[in-house]
């Protein structure tokens, strides 16, 4: 029984320090990106029709700050959702319906620290995750995770990620079934600013929001306008808050 436990101590050691520098590292690489334009292509998202890729512009500013919108297929075109850091909003063109939510609040960082904690700890606890460098993605240097779950369990599928070396997200995401066949994938074109510059920064730049409605939607613009922080880059302006 000594024995055993001298054995299982360092292991669990082992897992335990992996949790907290691969969370670190993705904390980290989160916090690290400033502002980013992707183009991302799924498939698998539609389950009525898995074939089908879905096309999406994800505009990203730090903190928060999000606007993403569907480009195709057709039937989904110009759906929308944008988050300004207080106001969500959702637009579904086709069926002429919008939700906009307002006064919410983002996590601090610590809490965003102990979700990205967790979900490291549980992934480690229920995957064998194999690191290894791989060929550039989208012009980007990445890291490739193959991901292969200790057991089989409903939705516990393997997957493989290659993962951006300098703010580790997934840059291509393959997920398959438990009879290996393709489940999901994921593709990510994106562009990052080469370096941040103050004019870049949250505090250095202004722009008049409450999350307008996309061009023609029946939502009510808002009214009053505000300085605040972007939900997108193509819609900030220099100047100070």
């Amino acid at each position: 029984m000594r024995l055993l436990l001298a054995l299982l101590i360092p292991l669990a050691g082992c897992t335990g320090l992996r949790v907290h520098v691969g969370a670190h590292m993705l904390a980290s690489g989160l916090y690290a990106i400033e502002r980013y334009d992707a183009t991302i292509s799924e498939r698998g998202i539609l389950r009525a029709d898995p074939e089908t890729e879905v096309v999406k512009r994800v505009r990203y500013a730090r903190l928060w700050h999000v606007d993403a919108e569907v480009l195709s297929p057709a039937e989904h075109k110009g759906e929308r959702f944008v988050f300004d850091g207080e106001t969500l909003s959702v637009w579904w063109p086709r069926y002429f319906f919008g939700l906009r939510v307002r006064n919410l609040t983002v996590p601090p960082r610590n809490e965003v620290g102990d979700a990205i904690f967790s979900n490291t700890e549980w992934l480690l606890n229920r995957y064998e995750v194999d690191e290894h460098p791989a060929a550039p993605v989208a012009g980007r240097a990445v890291e490739e995770w193959v991901c292969t779950p200790d057991e089989p369990a409903p939705w516990r599928f393997p997957y493989q990620a290659a993962m951006d070396t300098r703010y580790f997200v997934p840059l291509r995401l393959d997920v398959q079934d438990h009879e290996g066949q393709p489940w999901y994938s994921m593709r990510s074109r994106p562009s990052f600013p080469p370096t941040p510059s103050p004019s870049s920064s949250p505090r250095a730049r202004s722009c008049t929001t409450g999350t307008s409605p996309p061009p023609g939607s029946p939502w009510p613009r808002p009214t009053s306008a505000r300085s605040s922080p972007c939900c997108s880059p193509s819609t900030c302006r220099p100047g100070t808050r």
